[in-house]
């Protein structure tokens, strides 16, 4: 897939009501989404986006899996967010076939620029900048909690999108 921003999928995918559904939109790319088995759980593995051919299928189908043993809905959303920004991303165009996302990827102590870029781009498409600025601005959502639970996203997330975008001081 060629490289595509997270506001092009919003506007292809996205029926403009909040929380956006991220597993929506990665099936609308032909994803598959699934959750993780036990024993990828038990290995530390959060998601993990890898094709597959199906038993009696002739093509390989993309998968994106995510935790839903031991995570919560939000983390699952943001996770589910994180693989779709790397194949958005262009970060399987090279022939890779796999990524393993661990806990430790979504933590913001992970520095590799792949991570990083799918971390920004799962932010930017759970959290459209336009959406976040109408809560504060047009509803008076006052608090980070409040912003977080109508965006169906941790309060540590959306407390790191606001610094981004400049409207919290990260002090």
């Amino acid at each position: 897939m060629e490289k595509v921003s997270a506001s092009s999928l919003l506007d292809r995918f996205w029926n403009g009501v909040l929380p956006v559904d991220p597993k929506l939109i990665a099936e609308g790319l032909g994803m598959k989404v699934v959750p993780l088995t036990d024993a990828d759980v038990k290995k530390g593995l959060s998601g993990a986006l890898h094709w597959h051919t199906p038993a009696g299928a002739t093509q390989p189908q993309l998968y994106c899996r995510y935790n839903a043993l031991t995570e919560g809905r939000e983390r699952q959303r943001f996770t589910i967010a994180h693989e779709i920004g790397h194949y958005a991303s262009g970060h399987m165009a090279d022939g890779r076939t796999l990524f393993r996302d661990t806990t430790e990827t979504f933590t913001g102590r992970v520095h590799q620029p792949e991570e990083v870029e799918a971390n920004r781009f799962a932010a930017e498409l759970l959290m459209p900048e336009s959406m976040v600025n109408s809560a504060i601005t047009q509803h008076g959502v006052k608090t980070v909690q409040d912003l977080a639970s109508r965006f169906g996203v941790s309060a540590s997330a959306m407390r790191w999108r606001l610094v981004n975008l400049g409207l919290l001081s990260s002090t």
